[in-house]
């Protein structure tokens, strides 16, 4: 009697969202040990610098039984990425396919709106004011934070952040700083982001 085995999933397929990338989840077991290839579409997936792919070899103690956990790792997924994938794993006994479903920003005909910029982000001198400030159209709106060289900027006396909805989508980001001076340079960014997306803007204040 032959004690090998065609393909089988040691567990359920998974797909987890890890904010800057996408990780599908393939476990499986057989004998021999299932070759796995990984599909984007009908092309195979090859690693690259932003395309990763692992296999871990693993011990069921209570099963008495060995499965491979194979992973494929999509780092800062765009929209090229998006698209129908498949884990397919073979042996000499048979195969077995998983199908994933990889979708980059707001879905076509819900009206809803990845982040994206209305015109170039700015700063803006004024008398005794600095006005860092983007205009964003996003559905649902955005949530929005500023940093100061990668430091969180928090709203005091001087420093005033505002999200203004003006229509269509349409919200206006200002960091305003009032008198500002030497230890108000630095490298700012402004973030807007929604579940569909995120975008940054880098603004820099110079002090000679």
């Amino acid at each position: 009697m032959s004690d090998k085995s065609s393909p089988k999933f040691h567990s359920d397929p998974v797909m987890r969202d890890e904010g800057d990338k996408m990780v599908m989840i393939c476990s499986v077991t057989g004998k021999p040990e299932p070759k796995i290839t990984w599909f984007h579409g009908d092309k195979e997936v090859k690693k690259d610098k932003k395309t990763k792919i692992d296999k871990d070899k693993e011990k069921d103690k209570s099963k008495d039984e060995t499965f491979w956990v194979h992973t494929l790792t999509i780092s800062e997924p765009k929209k090229e990425n998006a698209g129908k994938y498949k884990c397919v794993a073979k042996n000499d006994m048979g195969d077995l396919t998983a199908n994933f479903t990889l979708s980059i920003g707001a879905p076509e005909g819900s009206g809803d709106i990845t982040p994206e910029f209305i015109g170039k982000p700015e700063i803006v001198q004024g008398d005794k004011k600095i006005t860092l400030q983007c205009k964003v159209k996003a559905r649902p709106e955005p949530e929005v934070k500023w940093t100061r060289d990668e430091e969180p900027v928090k709203e005091e006396q001087r420093l005033k952040i505002t999200k203004t909805n003006e229509g269509g989508d349409v919200y206006l980001l200002k960091l305003e700083i009032t008198e500002p001076g030497k230890g108000d340079g630095g490298k700012y960014k402004c973030t807007a982001s929604n579940k569909y997306g995120v975008l940054n803007a880098n603004l820099s204040i110079n002090y000679g």
